[in-house]
C-alpha cells in the first residue's frame, strides 16, 4: 500500500468535509436572517396596521453578553454587626453628622435619615447629585418613579447600565427616597451582587411589543404610546426574602400611555412571555 498516496486522498477527503460544513454553517447562517428580517418586518406591519404608536427609538438587539443573572443581598454589617466602613463614612462625623444609618434584616437591609431634610431632586442632574452624596454606591441606581402616593421617590439598582427589577412589588425599586413636605428625609436601601452565568440569545424588541399587542395588553381602543423602550433583568426564581440566591432574567421593558395613564410591562427577552402589571407611572 502506498501510504503517501492514502495520506494524500485523506488530506483532500478532509479539505472536501471542511467546505462542506463550512457551506452548511454559510446556509444555515442566512436561512436564520433571512426568518429574523420576516419576524421582524411582520411584527412592525401588526404594529402599524393597529396604529400602536412608538415615541421613541426601537434598540437594536444586543445578544452580546447578555446573560442570566445570580443575584445576593450585600451585608451592610461586619462580623460582629457593625456597619461596613463605606457607610461609616456616610454618616459623618459628630461635628458634622450628614445622617444616621441603621441596618434591619440580618444586615441586607438599610434604613438612613438625614440630619438635614433635602429638598426633592427634580431631574437627573440633581438625583445623580443626591445619590452620589448620601447613598452606598449611589451610581448603581437609576430612577425609576415617583410614588406620590406613598410620599416616595423610587430607584432601581442597574449591571452594566441596564435596570434589574425585583418580582416583589414591595421590593422592585431596591432604593426608597422618603419624602415629607418636600423634602427627602431619609432612605431605605438594598444591595445586590451580580454575577453572569449562561449566554442566551434574546428577541427584538419589536416582536416583544408584537406580543403585547397580540395579549391584547395593548388595546387599539386605548390609542397606546410606548413611551420608554429598555432592555433589563427580571427575577423569576429566588425569594428576596430568604439567604438564597435570585436569578434575573433578561427583559424588555416598556412605559405605555394609554386613554387611562402610563402603566409598565416586562416582556421576557429569552421566552417572549408577557409579564403585565398594574402599577402607573409619573410622566418624567
Amino acid at each position: 500500500m502506498n501510504w503517501s498516496k492514502t495520506k494524500t486522498i485523506f488530506i483532500i477527503c478532509f479539505l472536501l468535509l471542511d467546505l462542506f460544513l463550512g457551506y452548511q454553517l454559510y446556509e444555515r447562517q442566512v436561512r436564520n436572517e433571512n426568518y429574523d428580517n420576516l419576524v421582524q418586518n411582520s411584527a412592525e406591519d401588526i404594529l402599524q396596521k393597529n396604529n400602536i404608536k412608538i415615541d421613541v427609538p426601537i434598540p437594536d438587539v444586543e445578544n452580546k453578553n447578555i446573560t442570566f443573572l445570580k443575584g445576593r443581598s450585600l451585608k451592610f454589617v461586619d462580623s460582629s454587626g457593625d456597619l461596613i466602613d463605606d457607610l461609616k463614612t456616610l454618616e459623618g462625623s459628630k461635628d458634622n453628622p450628614k445622617e444616621k444609618i441603621t441596618a434591619f434584616k440580618n444586615g441586607t437591609l438599610i434604613e438612613g435619615t438625614l440630619s438635614k431634610p433635602v429638598p426633592v431632586p427634580k431631574n437627573k442632574s440633581e438625583r445623580e447629585d443626591f445619590l452620589n452624596q448620601y447613598i452606598y454606591k449611589g451610581s448603581d441606581y437609576s430612577y425609576w418613579k415617583l410614588d406620590e402616593e406613598n410620599h416616595m421617590m423610587l430607584f432601581v439598582q442597574k449591571y452594566e447600565d441596564k435596570p434589574v427589577f425585583i418580582k416583589d412589588r414591595k421590593d422592585i425599586n431596591i432604593l426608597q427616597l422618603l419624602i415629607s413636605d418636600g423634602k427627602v428625609t431619609g432612605y431605605r436601601q438594598t444591595y445586590f451582587k451580580f454575577k453572569k452565568t449562561n449566554q442566551l440569545d434574546i428577541i427584538n424588541p419589536t416582536t416583544a411589543i408584537n406580543n403585547l399587542w397580540s395579549k391584547n395588553v395593548l388595546p387599539v381602543s386605548e390609542h397606546p404610546k410606548i413611551k420608554k423602550i429598555q432592555l433589563g433583568y427580571y427575577n423569576l426564581v429566588g425569594d428576596v426574602n430568604t439567604n438564597q440566591p435570585l436569578i434575573f432574567v433578561p427583559v424588555w421593558y416598556f412605559k405605555v400611555k394609554t386613554d387611562s395613564g402610563q402603566h409598565e410591562y416586562f416582556v421576557n427577552a429569552v421566552s417572549g412571555s408577557v409579564q403585565p402589571t398594574d402599577d402607573k407611572q409619573d410622566t418624567e
